[in-house]
């Protein structure tokens, strides 16, 4: 080869961007095993997403030849210890996802030479123990954690206080956690979002909890929390989403979220509210934007409490007490853009209701008693994207006209 040949091979190299000029084969191979991969504008690998792709140590290694990924995800039995060395080469790794793999606290170790990682979610890797969230420890500018089904424990928790700039902590699934374990989380600083689904976690962790400043979101899923316990959320004044999805609470309950002015979302899924201390939503009139009241006892009575809610976008009313009668309440609520009736009293008689709700994307009407009348009612929501009318009354006649009418929605019979 001429000297001007290898000047021109170096130039040609050197002139394009480090995932294109060396990585090309390593990208297709990646490709064809499923990998989804994402780039900047410069054409540079940023991402990538091994989740349902088949590969092994051969494909982990050319990872190294991208070197602007920020965001990997890998998941499964295959990933073991041996991989995580591998990672140490991408320096601008951000976000890490290792689901369901077999790596152990000894392979943890490796990640604490990621300079930059920020987020970490190690959910179901069921050989670590509380080992693990000692290394982990160390990351020091870790910002996010999510541990989602794993055998953590109190002690485990110990560990974490120390990373002072962690915002968001998810220990959703880690059933060995009590209430006593979130005592340490106290010295969280920036502590934002909390995510639980403990139950052994009771009324003394949300008086606990009481004592964290920062709180914007707070989980408490599957936990042991009673009305006695959930007078403690009061002091939470700033949070603007709250989810106490089969809890033991009741109406009595919700007095404790009066304070809460900045109040977006709210889960009270399969809790024994009826409805009737709803009412106190009303001070997050302004904020709210998703409610979640399926699986309650949620009655005609007690929906007339949301008719301030005028932000609200969501609505879950999915196995509820709701019958036609409520559903005039449902007027009042003009913003909703998906609402969920499935499995409710709801007849034709709640027809010219529903169509007063023009703003409506999303709407499930499936396991109720509504015939064609209701989808003919439906015709004049133009907007309407997606409609459940499974286990219905409904005709493929009836549905036929409606696509007819609005062919570019999406009909679930």
């Amino acid at each position: 080869m001429s000297h001007w040949s290898i000047a021109t091979t170096i130039l040609l190299a050197t002139s394009l961007s480090p995932n294109t000029a060396w990585s090309t084969d390593e990208l297709k191979e990646l490709e064809s095993r499923g990998a989804k991969i994402k780039k900047n504008e410069a054409g540079e690998v940023v991402e990538i997403n091994l989740a349902e792709a088949e590969v092994g140590m051969d494909q982990l290694r050319a990872l190294a030849s991208f070197p602007e990924l920020n965001r990997l995800t890998l998941w499964g039995a295959g990933i073991t210890d041996a991989a995580l060395p591998l990672l140490a080469e991408n320096s601008k790794l951000q976000t890490l996802v290792l689901e369901n793999t077999e790596i152990t606290g000894e392979g943890i170790e490796s990640l604490t030479k990621l300079p930059r990682l920020r987020v970490l979610n190690i959910r179901r890797s069921t050989y670590l123990d509380d080992s693990a969230l000692e290394t982990i420890s160390k990351i020091k500018d870790i910002e996010q954690l999510i541990l989602l089904y794993n055998n953590f424990s109190d002690t485990g928790l110990e560990y974490l206080a120390a990373l002072k700039k962690l915002k968001v902590l998810d220990l959703r699934g880690c059933t060995m956690v009590t209430s006593e374990g979130l005592r340490p989380l106290a010295k969280l600083p920036n502590l934002q979002r909390l995510k639980l689904r403990c139950p052994a976690v009771d009324d003394t962790g949300v008086e606990i909890l009481a004592e964290f400043p920062k709180l914007r979101g707070l989980w408490l899923e599957d936990c042991s929390i009673t009305d006695e316990g959930a007078v403690h959320l009061a002091k939470h004044t700033k949070l603007d989403e709250l989810y106490l999805f089969r809890t033991y609470i009741s109406d009595d309950a919700l007095a404790a979220l009066d304070p809460m002015i900045r109040l977006k979302r709210l889960s009270l899924r399969d809790t024994a509210i009826t409805g009737k201390s709803l009412n106190y939503l009303s001070q997050s009139a302004n904020t709210m934007e998703n409610l979640d009241l399926s699986e309650t006892q949620t009655n005609d009575a007690g929906l007339k409490n949301l008719s301030r809610l005028k932000k609200l976008k969501r609505l879950n009313l999915w196995n509820t007490e709701i019958s036609d009668n409520g559903a005039t309440e449902l007027e009042n609520l003009p913003g909703l853009t998906w609402l969920n009736l499935q499995n409710t009293a709801i007849t034709d008689a709640s027809a010219s209701s529903l169509a007063k709700l023009e703003n409506l994307r999303v709407l499930n009407l499936s396991e109720t008693d509504i015939t064609d009348d209701t989808l003919k009612a439906l015709a004049d929501l133009e907007d309407l994207e997606e409609l459940d009318v499974s286990f219905t009354q409904v005709t493929p006649q009836g549905v036929g006209d409606l696509t007819e009418k609005l062919p570019k929605l999406k009909i679930k019979q």
